[in-house]
């Protein structure tokens, strides 16, 4: 099944008072694809609303592919493509994106304040911290599967004794690079197991997947 990741972000302009979402709403759909041929980019789609701006960033990756050449020898040649972003943009500030490969929020940031002639200050969410976790937590109706990476300083040993076991995930995120949360489906539940209750105390999640409560996350940073 496709997954979609999304991460976060802040943003105000360096010089100048941040431009209003209207304002920048404007100047994109009148800017339109900028660049020449490997480095095009622009937005399609724009969406603005009462306190969001919605787009979807666009931008030409290159990328070495093996072709026959006329005389059907196998050669290597730059092709380029089009990479999509998703792109939300609250009026606060802050802002989310969809992970995709080789473009970043920087690009689609530059695109937005070019305009304006301006620079700006970004600052990326690494985590999400344990309030957050834990509306999180709360408010979906199952939780399917808990993912832990780096869970702990110990190495895997099933002989452990279960307070021993209860002790690491509780104290996971000290060690945690990456812990990932699947909403459940059908009748498998995690929400109700206690060692996963005590967990969640302590877990600080680095990525979250799903874009369905993007806002609800976002709004509360």
């Amino acid at each position: 099944m496709p997954r979609t990741r999304f991460r976060f972000g802040e943003v105000e302009a360096s010089d100048i008072a941040t431009p209003s979402l209207e304002r920048i709403a404007n100047r994109i759909e009148d800017r339109g694809i900028v660049g020449y041929e490997g480095n095009r980019r622009g937005t399609r789609d724009v969406v603005l609303g009462n306190d969001y701006l919605f787009f979807d960033f666009e931008q030409e990756v290159g990328r070495d592919v093996n072709e026959f050449d006329e005389n059907d020898d196998v050669v290597q040649v730059e092709r380029y493509f089009v990479h999509t972003m998703r792109f939300l943009l609250l009026d606060n500030g802050r802002y989310a994106y969809e992970s995709t490969r080789k473009v970043t929020d920087s690009d689609a940031l530059d695109y937005i304040f070019e305009p304006f002639q301006t620079e700006y200050d970004n600052e990326r969410y690494e985590t999400l911290n344990l309030e957050q976790m834990r509306s999180f937590y709360k408010s979906r109706p199952k939780i399917r599967k808990i993912k832990v990476e780096e869970i702990g300083q110990k190495d895997p040993n099933p002989s452990w004794p279960d307070e021993d076991l209860a002790d690491l995930i509780y104290d996971a995120g000290e060690d945690t690079d990456n812990s990932i949360f699947s909403v459940g489906r059908k009748n498998n539940d995690l929400k109700n197991v206690e060692v996963i209750q005590m967990g969640l105390l302590s877990f600080h999640i680095y990525h979250l997947l799903g874009h369905a409560i993007l806002k609800e996350i976002f709004r509360s940073y």
